[in-house]
């Protein structure tokens, strides 16, 4: 195992907490594959402890907290 990875995942959980102080996420909705708007029902299909491949993207809004 590589020595560095409990450093690396510190820093990737810093880098998420420090983003989300910084900008506020905002979900817009679901876009099929092929670019044209989706249902809001659940993506993909959860069988078990098994999750399928999204059939779908999330569109989000970024935006900078003053």
């Amino acid at each position: 195992m590589c020595p560095g990875r409990n450093f690396a995942k510190q820093e990737i959980i810093g880098t998420l907490a420090l983003f989300l102080t910084q900008f506020e996420v905002e979900v817009v909705g679901w876009v099929t594959l092929d670019g044209k708007e989706a249902s809001e029902r659940a993506a993909g299909d959860i069988v078990g402890m098994v999750v399928t491949q999204p059939d779908r993207d999330l569109k989000v809004r970024v935006t900078r907290r003053w």
